[in-house]
């Protein structure tokens, strides 16, 4: 899921994000969920004392120690549970909701086709968000220019400058920081360039 990332959701099944657009991005663009590495070790819990950050109101270019774990998508983060994300309407109310993932995971969409969230069928938690360049404006700071346009040093100065870079597909390239649980993602389609954040549990390597 070049230099740029998926930023931009389309479609239910996978998640895009334009470059220097704001199309809405098909079904087709969304990046599949990806199995844990059986090298990877559980991650540390959250402690009741985290301090949480939403991407719409702070400024996540100035925060250190940034994470999936304390950064939030207009109040839901992964590992919230199902329950109350639909109970509290954070998101408003989705446009669509399938399953997918052989049907162990729902994928609902959200504003737009800005935000895609997936929540555990069993666990009855959120394991993935999904954010795209639909999205950039309501995002407070520089990092929506990570987003819109995926700025790929911007992103190595917040996280870190060794992102692990990986192309599943010819279309596809991956910038992940795994210990982070955060992914920019930048799919090449015809005539245009799209990009994703995406938001997982971390993984202690």
């Amino acid at each position: 899921m070049p230099d740029k990332i998926l930023l931009c959701v389309g479609g239910f099944t996978v998640l895009a994000f334009f470059f220097g657009c704001n199309e809405t991005p098909t079904p087709s663009s969304l990046p599949p969920s990806q199995p844990q590495s059986a090298k990877l070790q559980p991650p540390v819990k959250d402690s009741p004392d985290l301090k949480l950050y939403d991407i719409r109101t702070e400024d996540i270019t100035r925060i250190r120690a940034i994470t999936s774990r304390n950064l939030l998508v207009l109040g839901v983060k992964v590992g919230d549970r199902t329950v109350d994300v639909n109970k509290n309407k954070l998101l408003g109310q989705p446009i669509k909701t399938e399953l997918i993932n052989m049907g162990k995971t729902y994928r609902s969409t959200y504003r737009n086709s800005a935000i895609h969230v997936d929540f555990g069928k069993y666990t009855g938690k959120v394991t993935a968000i999904y954010v795209n360049s639909n999205f950039f404006r309501k995002i407070k700071g520089k990092f929506a220019n990570a987003i819109n346009q995926g700025n790929i040093r911007l992103l190595k100065k917040i996280l870190g400058d060794t992102p692990l870079r990986t192309r599943p597909d010819r279309h596809t390239t991956r910038w992940a920081y795994p210990d982070k649980g955060i992914e920019l993602i930048r799919t090449k389609q015809p005539n245009r360039v799209t990009f994703i954040l995406k938001l997982v549990k971390p993984e202690k390597i």
